[in-house]
C-alpha cells in the first residue's frame, strides 16, 4: 500500500465514522418522533455538515498531486480537518435516547450547537491549508470559509430562536453554493 493510499484510508475512516454517527443520530430522531419534538434547525445542520464531510472525502483525493511530499507539516493540517469533522458531526445531533426526552430543538440549545465550533474551524483552518495549496490569501474559496464561520457564530450566540433560523437557513443555502458551485472547481 502507497504512503497516500494509507493516508486517505486514515481519514476516510475519520470521516466514515462521523457520518455514520450522524446517520444513526437521524435514525434515532426519526424512531422517536413521537415522543420527542423535532426541529428542523438541528437537521440544517446536520445537512451541512454531511455534506462538508462529502467535499472533504472528495477532496482528499486530489491532496496527492498538491502536497510534495506527506511530511507532518503536510498531514498534521490535513489530519486535524478530518477530526474537526468528526467533532462536528458526533455533536451535532443526540445520539441516545435520553438525550432526545427534552426534544431536539432543546438538545440543540443545550449540546448541539457546540458542534459549530468546530465546524467553524475547520472553515478557518482551510484558510492557511488553501494557501498552502497556492490559493490566493483573498479569493472566493476563503471569503466563503469567513462568511460560513461568521453565520455560524451568529447561529451559536444568537439567544432568538428566529435570528437563529434565518442564520441556519443562510448557513445552508451559502454552504450549498460553496459546496457546488465554489470549492468544486478543479484545482481547489
Amino acid at each position: 500500500m502507497a504512503e497516500f493510499e494509507v493516508i486517505a484510508l486514515t481519514l476516510s475512516l475519520i470521516l466514515g465514522l462521523s457520518m455514520a454517527q450522524m446517520l444513526s443520530a437521524v435514525a434515532l430522531a426519526f424512531r422517536s418522533r413521537r415522543e420527542c419534538p423535532l426541529h428542523w434547525v438541528p437537521f440544517v445542520w446536520a445537512v451541512a455538515i454531511f455534506l462538508f464531510h462529502i467535499q472533504y472525502w472528495f477532496t482528499i483525493h486530489d491532496l496527492d498531486s498538491v502536497a510534495p511530499a506527506w511530511t507532518w507539516d503536510w498531514y498534521g493540517p490535513v489530519l486535524l480537518l478530518a477530526v474537526l469533522l468528526f467533532l462536528s458531526g458526533s455533536v451535532i445531533l443526540p445520539t441516545r435516547d435520553r438525550e432526545l426526552e427534552s426534544g431536539l430543538l432543546e438538545d440543540f440549545d443545550s449540546h448541539g450547537r457546540y458542534a459549530l465550533i468546530p465546524v467553524s474551524l475547520y472553515l478557518l483552518l482551510w484558510i492557511p491549508v488553501n494557501r498552502r495549496f497556492g490559493v490566493s490569501w483573498i479569493s472566493e474559496e476563503n471569503f466563503f470559509d469567513v462568511l460560513l464561520s461568521a453565520l455560524a457564530a451568529v447561529a451559536f450566540f444568537s439567544k432568538a430562536n428566529r435570528i437563529r433560523a434565518v442564520a441556519s437557513l443562510a448557513y445552508l443555502l451559502v454552504a450549498i453554493w460553496a459546496v457546488f458551485v465554489v470549492w468544486s472547481r478543479p484545482g481547489i
